[in-house]
């Protein structure tokens, strides 16, 4: 059988579709691979979105625990002081006394009461 003119154009113009349709293909593929490559590059994107509002969180979490723990670290500090001035109160309350006995009895005096403390302890 002899291929007429006609029909060796068609053939060409089929395996001209085949190579076309082939390219088509391949293209396609490409662009599945492409957005396959873009999807996996959002996820990534999304995942480090989450990490950064979670490091977000704890750094604001740190910073309202520092401002808790000034203020706390103030409160001590004044409560500290009152007491210093407490005891400053005391300690010279106590050394006035001293000297008031140490005034009214002596050295001697002093003395004989610490040998009668310790005598008397044992």
């Amino acid at each position: 059988m002899k291929i007429v003119p006609f029909e060796e154009k068609i053939l060409r113009e089929i395996e001209h579709l085949k190579t076309e349709i082939f390219n088509v293909v391949n293209e396609l593929k490409s662009i599945k691979r492409s957005q396959g490559s873009i999807q996996k590059s959002l996820d990534l994107i999304y995942d480090d979105r989450k990490i950064l509002e979670d490091m977000q969180a704890a750094d604001r979490r740190t910073q309202e625990l520092l401002i808790y723990n000034r203020d706390h670290v103030e409160r001590v500090m004044q409560d500290t002081k009152a007491e210093v001035v407490e005891s400053k109160i005391e300690v010279g309350d106590k050394i006035d006394e001293v000297k008031e006995v140490i005034g009214q009895n002596g050295k001697d005096g002093i003395i004989k009461k610490i040998r009668k403390r310790i005598l008397g302890r044992r």
